[in-house]
């Protein structure tokens, strides 16, 4: 588990997983772990950002290999491409 942590020599507190927003956010409160950003993803799921490594690494465990998603996935847009605001 704790190679897929390390990013540049850094722990990731990214994690991307098959649940609903909504699913996400009441699992991380029942665990007291906070939540630093949240998105839909485009191929389905969540990515969620945590505060801590603790807390990512709290969250996998609760989540569960099987419903964490591998690799890269689709991300909506979060800024307008080209132009002035």
């Amino acid at each position: 588990m704790r190679s897929r942590l390390i990013e540049g020599g850094r722990m990731s507190r990214v994690i991307n997983v098959s649940f609903s927003e909504a699913d996400v956010r009441k699992r991380c409160g029942e665990q007291g772990v906070l939540i630093s950003a949240i998105e839909p993803l485009l191929s389905g799921g969540t990515r969620i950002v945590l505060t801590s490594a603790e807390g990512t690494l709290k969250m996998k465990r609760v989540f569960g290999d099987k419903n964490i998603i591998p690799g890269k996935v689709r991300r909506a847009p979060t800024r307008l491409m080209g132009g002035a605001y």
